[in-house]
């Protein structure tokens, strides 16, 4: 590694380096860094809530810092030490930031500032308003609301009510087979793959809607759904392995081997059938079906008390 690199990390060695307490990032400051949840401060101009990001955005600023973040080790041992710090505020540890206190997330500005009201507090009465982490105190949104029955039944509705308009409209077909499709018509069905991020909203059904819109024809929009699904399917699978790793054992092999046959088998008969449906037929019954199902899952949830639910 060049010497102004090396300075740059330990410190120079005329000055205590290597060893010394020069260094921008001493063994010290990133013990102290990764062991350390972000205090709210009520002064706006100090919020400062990602103290890491701001680290590394100044190294990269200089030099030496430019240099250094091209070397792969170096880029390494960053990922390494997010990660520490990730565990740790997925931690109970991290909740001593979580209170009302002048500096605390739970505070009288930080409430205010972030409308905590609009959210789903576990537990008041609780210790840190039950929340276990840092990092669950910031993902309550998302998934209190979003994950909720009234916003996947209205997501249902709608989404039915698109296809039925997309289906009077009746987009004129230009493109009958998958190997066919445009750049932009690809980069078109992408973004639309981007609104099933909302629950309720199909994967499948955004991007073929989506797809057939764009000038495809249902044969074809519902192929490259498909194809599109691929790199999705294995991205999520690997992921989940890569996690569950420390669980999983050779013996385990045999079980995941039968189940991808089985799947795979399974998924060829589905899409043949499903396909030829699609060669002949409209989408409108697909419509029609999440309206009444979306209807009915509003109606179950405004009548909780309703005769027969």
């Amino acid at each position: 590694m060049p010497n102004h690199i090396d300075n740059f990390f330990y410190g120079d060695p005329a000055q205590g380096g290597h060893g010394g307490n020069r260094g921008l990032l001493s063994e010290k400051a990133l013990n102290h860094i990764v062991r350390t949840a972000p205090q709210y401060t009520p002064v706006k101009k100090k919020q400062n809530f990602f103290p890491m990001s701001t680290l590394f955005a100044y190294m990269m600023m200089t030099t030496a810092g430019y240099a250094a973040f091209r070397y792969p080790a170096i880029n390494d041992a960053v990922n390494r030490i997010l990660a520490e710090w990730c565990r740790f505020l997925d931690s109970p540890g991290s909740t001593y930031v979580l209170d009302t206190g002048k500096y605390g997330w739970l505070s009288p500005p930080a409430f205010k500032q972030y409308e905590l009201q609009e959210f789903v507090i576990p537990d008041r009465g609780a210790p840190h308003w039950g929340w276990t982490s840092f990092n669950a105190f910031f993902h309550r949104q998302i998934k209190q609301y979003l994950f909720g029955p009234i916003p996947v039944a209205w997501a249902l509705m709608v989404g039915g009510l698109v296809m039925l308009l997309i289906e009077r409209l009746k987009p004129v077909s230009k493109v009958s087979d998958a190997t066919g499709i445009s750049p932009r018509q690809a980069l078109g069905v992408g973004l639309a793959q981007v609104l099933s991020l909302f629950p309720g909203v199909s994967r499948s059904g955004a991007t073929i809607m989506g797809g057939y819109a764009l000038g495809l024809s249902r044969t074809a929009a519902t192929e490259f759904s498909f194809f599109l699904s691929v790199p999705v399917m294995i991205a999520a699978t690997s992921f989940d392995l890569l996690k569950s790793r420390e669980a999983l054992s050779l013996a385990d092999f045999p079980i995941f081997a039968i189940g991808f046959i089985v799947s795979f088998v399974s998924a060829v008969v589905v899409v043949r059938a499903f396909l030829r449906y699609i060669g002949h037929h409209s989408f409108t019954a697909f419509a029609w079906y999440r309206i009444v199902l979306g209807g009915l899952l509003l109606w179950w949830y405004l009548h909780p008390s309703a005769p027969g639910v």
